[in-house]
C-alpha cells in the first residue's frame, strides 16, 4: 500500500512557465513503487512511469525524479511523527 508520497512541480522548458510539469513518487514502506513524470510543452504532454524497487530505479532518473523520491521518504517520517503526536494528544497541524 502507498505510505510515502512526494510531489514536485517544475518547468522543463524555458519558453513554458507556470510549473505545469510534475513528478510524483508513490512508495510503500519498503521504498518500492513508482515515479510518474508529466512533461508539458506547447506541442503536447508526455507522461513517463518508472518503477522503483527499494528506493532504486533501473531507469535513469532526472534531477526532479531524484528530488521527489527524497521528498517522499521525508514526508513519510513527518506523517509518522504527526500521527504519533495525534495519538498521544500532543497536537500537530494535520498538514502532511
Amino acid at each position: 500500500s502507498i505510505q510515502k508520497i512526494g510531489l514536485v512541480r517544475f518547468n522543463p522548458f524555458k519558453e513554458i512557465g507556470g510549473n505545469q510539469s510534475f513528478s510524483v513518487a508513490l512508495l510503500d514502506g519498503n521504498d518500492s513503487g513508482i515515479v510518474v513524470t508529466s512533461l508539458y510543452s506547447r506541442e503536447g504532454n508526455r507522461v513517463y512511469g518508472k518503477p522503483i524497487e527499494k528506493g532504486v530505479s533501473n531507469y535513469l532518473l532526472s534531477e526532479e525524479e531524484k528530488q521527489v523520491l527524497e521528498i517522499a521518504k521525508k514526508n513519510a517520517e513527518n506523517i509518522k511523527s504527526k500521527l504519533n503526536q495525534s495519538a498521544t494528544g500532543s497536537g500537530g497541524s494535520g498538514t502532511y
